[in-house]
């Protein structure tokens, strides 16, 4: 790593889409994915 990183021109923000589907880390099946999706929109997560 070096010792210093020169983040003067960053943007931010610039990648982040919140309408954009995100594929949770784990593999579950397509029917347990769902529903997990449901519950967590329900609660606003």
């Amino acid at each position: 790593m070096k010792d210093h990183y020169d983040f003067s021109m960053a943007e931010r923000g610039k990648f982040f889409h919140p309408d954009m589907k995100r594929q949770i880390p784990i593999y579950l099946e397509k029917d347990v994915e769902c529903r997990l999706a449901e519950i967590a929109n329900t609660q606003g997560v």
